[in-house]
């Protein structure tokens, strides 16, 4: 490029950023291999400072009229919809272009794409421009790349993928989680209530089982900017995200998460969030032994559930209540707030709330020396997680085991011949 005022005008655009300047060469080179001859009137007057969206805007759009071959114009212009791409995503998404491997090969070689061992995928600057370019002036085509991305997916994953998700206990079948996650973004662009319910339950049942990995690839997903969530939607991601650094110690995050997750749902209107947000943000506060912190966010929470008439929710926090109760040493008034919970899960078939309030009533009664109703309540709640094949079983084996050696063999194998009927104990026991 011999033309300094040429030179100059690419380089203001390009603003020294690499991947616009290896785009301005890609471009070059197509122009030279065509014979055309470029001068400086070619690239935009610019005045004053782009910023480098800007700048990227108007380099990908001149790529687009430039690159000559339709299917690589229209694999840059509504690839993007694609977090991920190879051949056979390609070729979903631009249903009307005959994408050969040739093609492909010489595709991916391009500037503007990022490559990868078994998939490639578009750098960020190029996607977030080529988005928000695609998303505003041509809504109608947006819409229908994702749909031909979603059915995509959808074809990967296996015919009855939704029946089998309590069956994962917590993750699907390796295989299938990259074409889940992609199901639920193009999903989330189309159909965003139907996503943010299949989201719900996936998201719930990984923090249930604690399947930390692909609880965080949930969390990322429902955090891409692009998928624009609606405050509710937006407040139930950060309230997750809350629980999942709560779950690994991580208390300032799981704070700062809570605190923000709650400002949007007051906002909103929402005082269902607004209870859940102060709930959870009096665990964190009860973890780090801030109890009188803790009470006074459980109280404000439990009259925003009671006059909401929310029964799960008051059960939820009459529980916490009690904790805060059974660490200060007021023991009978920590039994009454859990009985009051129990009684409400039973009503709801609650069956979770139920184990987890069980297993802490048990600790309540054995501490007050009350045995045998520990002992029944500490199996009954076993039982039940058991049965729910829950990861919490492995933990109330463990207070059962401490139980026994807290009484002693002779008085446990007692107790457990009272209770159960049984002369023996589990291999566990």
């Amino acid at each position: 490029m011999a033309d300094p005022d040429l030179q100059a005008a690419i380089f203001q655009v390009a603003q020294g950023h690499p991947l616009l300047t290896a785009m301005w060469a890609d471009l070059w080179n197509g122009a030279q291999q065509r014979g055309e001859t470029w001068t400086a009137a070619d690239v935009p007057a610019l005045r004053g400072k782009w910023s480098k969206e800007a700048a990227a805007e108007w380099t990908i759009g001149r790529m687009v009229k430039r690159l000559g071959d339709a299917r690589t114009a229209d694999a840059l212009r509504y690839g993007v919809v694609l977090r991920f791409f190879d051949l056979d995503a390609l070729r979903a998404v631009l249903p009307d272009h005959d994408l050969d491997a040739a093609w492909y090969e010489d595709f991916c070689g391009y500037a503007f794409v990022r490559r990868g061992e078994d998939k490639h995928g578009f750098h960020e600057l190029v996607r977030e421009v080529q988005l928000a370019w695609l998303k505003t002036e041509m809504p109608g085509e947006y819409q229908a790349a994702h749909r031909h991305a979603l059915a995509h997916y959808e074809r990967l994953l296996e015919p009855d993928w939704a029946g089998q998700i309590e069956s994962w206990r917590g993750e699907p079948p390796a295989a299938q989680r990259p074409w889940i996650l992609e199901m639920l973004y193009h999903r989330w662009a189309v159909a965003p209530e139907e996503a943010l319910e299949i989201w719900n339950t996936l998201e719930y049942q990984a923090h249930f089982h604690w399947r930390r990995e692909w609880w965080r690839a949930l969390l990322m997903l429902a955090g891409a900017p692009e998928l624009d969530l609606d405050e509710r939607a937006a407040a139930r991601v950060l309230r997750s995200w809350g629980y999942y650094h709560t779950q690994g110690g991580e208390l300032d995050a799981a704070l700062d998460y809570l605190e923000r997750g709650r400002a949007l749902v007051e906002k909103s209107g929402d005082q269902s969030g607004v209870s859940g947000a102060l709930h959870n943000m009096a665990n964190i506060h009860a973890v780090r032994g801030d109890l009188e912190q803790a009470r006074r966010l459980y109280q404000q929470s439990l009259e925003i559930v009671e006059a909401l008439g929310d029964r799960r929710g008051k059960a939820a926090t009459l529980h916490q209540m009690a904790n805060i109760h059974a660490v200060r040493g007021d023991l009978e008034q920590a039994r009454r707030l859990y009985q009051q919970s129990l009684e409400i899960v039973e009503a709801l078939g609650d069956r979770q709330g139920k184990a987890a309030t069980l297993a802490m009533m048990g600790q309540i009664l054995a501490a007050q020396g009350q045995h045998e109703a520990a002992l029944r309540a500490y199996l009954e709640s076993l039982s039940i997680l058991v049965q729910m094949q829950a990861a919490d079983a492995a933990k109330v084996a463990k207070i059962i085991a401490d139980f026994k050696a807290q009484v002693g063999e002779a008085a446990f194998r007692a107790l457990w011949r009272k209770v159960t009927g049984s002369d023996e104990l589990p291999e566990w026991l």
